[in-house]
């Protein structure tokens, strides 16, 4: 039995990374009944000399960790039984090691699609409780978003730019960024896009000065309206604006076919 514990969400990442076969006799067996066999045995953690001294014959490094990723690989129960503790032949290893490593990206990749579900799912409680219990607020659902990593929030940037400096365009939302500084905040999804998109601080200057159409949207959770503008480069912004605060939600630009 093995001594490491594995959550249900990292053995499925596993059991699906290798097809959803035995690792050993390539059958496929259920989520239910597939294990997680350590190739190296759990049994060296227990003998450091010997543990030592087999990576050496192994060829792998000294650092190599019996209870990870690396060593992790599904079974069938029959095929776990007959292995069990025994130490397989050196060149059946370092194949054996190889096929392994070859499916570590798959299951981490799964892994942090896992964390974003959780993290959404917590975001969706959290919310639905407020709502039922009619305590929610913008508070709860920015340190929502905060905490689970989903949507951070930057620090406030001071702009005291003047138009001149930026673009000539008339300004359709008739912001005077030259004579009243305004605190800029992103999302991270912000953030990304524009990282994305290369769509630079400067741009999103001009488009706030100078867009082709603004829409209003509806009023987001927190009551405050909402805008998205477009650009003459098919630049699409969406934000809030306070007096003496903007707030990018999120911005793309739409590629021409």
């Amino acid at each position: 039995m093995s001594i490491e514990k594995f959550t249900d969400s990292y053995r499925e990442c596993v059991w699906k990374a290798h097809q959803q076969k035995c690792f050993y006799c390539r059958t496929p067996v259920l989520f239910a009944d597939f294990e997680i066999d350590h190739l190296i045995p759990e049994i060296l953690l227990s003998d450091k000399p010997q543990l030592d001294k087999f990576l050496k014959e192994y060829g792998l490094p000294s650092t190599f960790k019996i209870q990870d990723i690396a060593n992790h690989a599904p079974s069938c129960g029959p095929c776990n039984n007959r292995k069990g503790e025994k130490l397989l032949a050196v060149g059946q290893v370092a194949i054996l090691i190889a096929a392994i490593a070859s499916k570590i990206g798959v299951i981490e990749k799964c892994q942090e699609q896992v964390r974003k579900h959780k993290g959404l799912e917590s975001i969706l409680l959290s919310i639905k409780k407020s709502v039922d219990n009619s305590v929610f607020t913008k508070t709860d659902l920015m340190e929502g978003l905060n905490t689970t990593g989903l949507i951070e929030f930057s620090g406030p940037k001071q702009l005291n730019i003047s138009q001149h400096q930026i673009c000539q365009m008339k300004s359709t939302l008739n912001l005077d960024l030259g004579s009243v500084p305004r605190e800029f905040f992103f999302s991270k999804h912000a953030s990304y896009r524009m990282l994305e998109e290369a769509l630079g601080m400067d741009e999103i200057i001009c488009a706030l000065q100078g867009s082709v159409s603004v829409e209003q949207m509806s009023l987001a959770p927190s009551g405050d309206v909402r805008y998205k503008i477009l650009t003459e480069d098919n630049a699409h912004i969406v934000f809030s604006i306070t007096r003496d605060t903007i707030f990018i939600v999120t911005a793309w630009r739409l590629r021409s076919s």
